[in-house]
């Protein structure tokens, strides 16, 4: 779908539920024999024998990308002369918009994530009206008429800009939970999750994402006793309680608590309380040591690891080059895009 903003924005602000994006920092090799290729097709068949991040300059104006274990052909985007022109009314030497303004590209992709990303960290709304223009741009082949008239990057962008949840009530259903929990964490209101009137698990899951969050971001003395009392849950609210303090021993038995402290990588074996990739990384993050997130052989858990590393632990673009999913490194640039501009 065109509008890539959505799920991507909460990939890196909720540490939970991880639910976007690339400054090109990347190591690039160059394919001699690939230059002269002129058609989709062919660009397509020689990709499949790559499995790394490849570029050529051919006919296409294409890039290699590595996506979900294949290739993906990535064109450039048409707009990109917007886009500078852009930057260079803003600041053009400020690190955050160059983020910003060079995200990886591909059909799936239109421009609403740039907008975003330029209108939050430079806390300026009309880079959401722009939002608008790409909404009424050309349709993406087998795009809905659904998706292209929806305005819920529009209503994301000035919920975050303005700070303001009421834009929250105008988005797509399935989008409501990614608005509330980035807004939350945005404006780091946890007051925010009040408004979520439409399922009470959600509700809960975004008191705890915010509280969780602060936790990993070293932010332990910002928790608030009546912020653990907002959580229903008597384990979840012990767990808070144990972020607040810093002490494991609040968690008593409670495994989902136990895996936010300092374990041994074998508590992980076999997992039954949580995902055993996420239990790695948390050890990667209780930890500090990215290193960890290598032991996963899966490559979304990677991704994952390494989005959440850096957008709590360690703001680093060059973590972020070592997502290869797509969407997710375009969250993880991002997210590091807007935590540099705070």
């Amino acid at each position: 779908m065109k509008r890539g903003l959505i799920i991507g924005i909460v990939a890196g602000v909720v540490i939970i539920s991880a639910v976007f994006f690339l400054f090109k920092y990347t190591q690039k090799e160059s394919i001699e024999d690939i230059r002269s290729i002129n058609s989709e097709d062919a660009v397509e068949n020689v990709c499949k024998n790559y499995t790394g991040l490849e570029e050529c300059s051919s006919s296409l104006e294409c890039e290699w990308r590595l996506n979900e274990n294949k290739c993906d052909l990535i064109k450039i985007t048409d707009n990109q002369g917007e886009l500078d022109q852009n930057l260079e009314e803003i600041n053009p030497n400020n690190l955050s918009n160059t983020l910003c303004n060079q995200l990886p590209t591909s059909s799936e992709f239109g421009l609403d994530d740039n907008y975003y990303c330029l209108a939050v960290v430079n806390n300026n709304p009309d880079f959401c009206e722009k939002i608008l223009g790409d909404i009424d741009g050309p349709a993406i082949p087998g795009e809905s008429e659904e998706d292209l008239n929806d305005k819920t990057p529009y209503y994301i962008c000035l919920s975050a800009v303005n700070k303001d949840f009421s834009y929250c009530k105008l988005v797509k259903q399935d989008a409501k939970k990614t608005c509330y929990n980035a807004l939350a964490q945005l404006s780091w209101n946890i007051d925010v999750c009040n408004n979520m009137d439409y399922n009470p698990s959600d509700k809960q899951e975004c008191y705890f994402n915010f509280v969780n969050a602060l936790y990993w971001e070293n932010k332990s003395e910002e928790i608030r006793t009546d912020y653990c009392d907002k959580i229903s849950d008597n384990l979840d609210k012990n767990t808070c309680l144990a972020f607040k303090e810093r002490d494991v021993s609040l968690c008593g038995s409670n495994k989902n608590c136990l895996t936010f402290f300092p374990q041994e990588l074998s508590f992980c074996n076999g997992a039954t309380f949580k995902d055993e990739d996420e239990c790695i990384r948390d050890r990667a993050l209780v930890k500090r040591d990215i290193s960890i997130c290598d032991k996963l052989s899966d490559q979304t858990g990677r991704d994952d690891c390494y989005g959440d590393f850096a957008n709590h632990i360690q703001q680093n673009i060059t973590i972020c080059d070592k997502i290869i999913g797509i969407s997710r490194k375009r969250g993880c640039y991002i997210n590091t895009a807007i935590n540099l501009a705070k």
